[in-house]
């Protein structure tokens, strides 16, 4: 009796093994390294029970993107502007974003406070619906006003929403998220994302700590045409 109970046992452990081998072995590849990252950034249960990212800091940023220099030569000199007071608040659950920011520009221009650095912007991403907050104090009144943006500048801010570890590794959790073509460059391990409303992205990570290392997406620019944008993640710790 002693004999057939360990014989059931070591069956039971076996068929056991071997089930959780095949189901490993029907995730797919592209799903697989996703759930990787997502472990390497903490894990995937608390990656997804986040609710809230708030993101402080200041930048440069080059002045039309570069479209903007006195010409059209590379070696131009570059437009430079400084952000101050930036500030980024993304509702993770709900997919709304906001970014607060005070930008001073490094360049003669026709705008007092853009050259004494007074000029502020608030930009909301709401679901597919984006606008911006504007205080009206030329009419002599504080209140805000609420400007709706065109679908371009829906597609840009959403774009720019996807581009933090957390967010992008989150959307590419998300069912409604098409990954393909996974692929080995150099020291990264590379995935294609297509979200629900079709916006693809190519996102990059660490193939010996699969933290994500960047992401990279295509967008328009009125002076420049098509563009590549490219954010990449440092500092992790």
């Amino acid at each position: 009796m002693r004999t057939s109970v360990i014989r059931m046992a070591l069956v039971v452990a076996g068929g056991g093994s071997l089930w959780v081998f095949l189901a490993a072995q029907g995730v797919p590849p592209e799903m697989r390294i996703v759930n990787q990252m997502a472990e390497a950034l903490g894990g995937k249960e608390r990656v997804l029970a986040l609710k809230t990212l708030r993101i402080v800091g200041y930048g440069e940023l080059a002045y039309q993107n570069g479209g903007g220099n006195i010409t059209g030569h590379p070696d131009a000199p570059q437009k430079w502007r400084s952000v101050v007071d930036y500030e980024r608040t993304i509702d993770l659950e709900h997919g709304r974003m906001r970014v607060q920011q005070r930008v001073k520009n490094h360049f003669v221009f026709a705008s007092l406070a853009g050259q004494l650095g007074l000029a502020r912007t608030n930009e909301v991403l709401d679901g597919d619906i984006a606008y911006n907050v504007v205080q009206d104090s030329e009419a002599g009144s504080n209140a805000p006003q609420f400007q709706r943006v065109g679908d371009a500048v829906v597609r840009q801010r959403r774009m720019e929403l996807m581009s933090h570890p957390l967010t992008i590794v989150r959307a590419a959790l998300e069912p409604t998220t098409t990954l393909a073509h996974l692929r080995r460059e150099g020291a990264l391990q590379l995935l294609d994302l297509t979200l629900r409303q079709g916006d693809t992205l190519t996102l990059a990570a660490d193939a010996t700590t699969l933290l994500p290392a960047w992401v990279r997406y295509v967008g328009p620019n009125v002076n420049l045409g098509d563009v590549t944008f490219r954010v990449a993640f440092v500092g992790y710790v």
